[in-house]
C-alpha cells in the first residue's frame, strides 16, 4: 500500500507502507515487533503500532524517543506510538490432562486401526517412519530459532 505524503506543483511523494515497516523492524531491538503503520498525509503524522515484551518502561520511552528522532529526520512532522504487550505462546496441555486434547484421541484411534489392519511389525515400521518425519520437521522448523531444545543456535538481530 502507498500513502500520499506530500504534493505540490512539481509532483508528489508517495510512501510505501512495506518500506516503512521494514525500516522500523530493522530499528527495533530484539523482542519488539512493528505490527502496523498508518499515515495521515494532511498532518504529516505517522502512527506506529508496536508490540513489546514485558520490559522496563524507561527502555520503552527511550526507544520511542529514538524512533521519533529518526522519523522526524526523514521528514514526518509527528509520530504517535501505540503499544501492546506480547502474548505468550499457548502451551501444550498438562501431561496429566493429555486425554482431554483431541490430538491424543486422533493418534490413539490411528494407532489402533493401524495395528488391526497392518499387524504388529508393519505398524512398528509406520511408527518409526512417523517419528523420523517428526524429527526432520522439528529440525527444519526450529533451525532458525533459539529454544530450550535448541540452545546452540544463534539469535538473529
Amino acid at each position: 500500500m502507498h500513502y500520499l505524503w506530500k504534493a505540490n506543483n512539481l509532483g508528489s511523494i508517495w510512501v510505501q507502507k512495506d518500506a516503512l515497516l521494514q525500516f522500523l523492524r530493522c530499528r527495533l531491538p530484539f523482542g519488539y515487533e512493528c505490527e502496523d503503520v498508518s499515515f495521515v498525509a494532511e498532518e504529516g503524522r505517522l502512527y506506529l503500532f508496536l508490540v513489546r515484551p514485558d520490559s522496563d518502561l524507561r527502555q520503552v520511552e527511550a526507544l520511542v524517543a529514538d524512533l521519533e528522532r529518526d522519523l522526524k529526520k526523514i521528514g514526518f512532522s509527528s509520530v504517535r506510538v501505540g503499544w501492546a504487550l506480547k502474548e505468550e505462546a499457548p502451551s501444550m496441555p498438562e501431561p496429566g490432562r493429555l486425554y482431554m486434547h483431541p490430538l491424543f484421541w486422533a493418534v490413539l484411534a490411528s494407532a489402533i486401526v493401524a495395528f488391526v489392519q497392518l499387524g504388529f511389525w508393519r505398524s512398528l515400521v509406520v511408527c518409526i517412519a512417523g517419528l523420523a518425519g517428526y524429527g526432520v520437521a522439528h529440525f527444519t522448523i526450529v533451525r532458525g530459532k533459539v529454544t530450550p531444545s535448541n540452545p546452540l543456535r544463534c539469535r538473529r538481530r
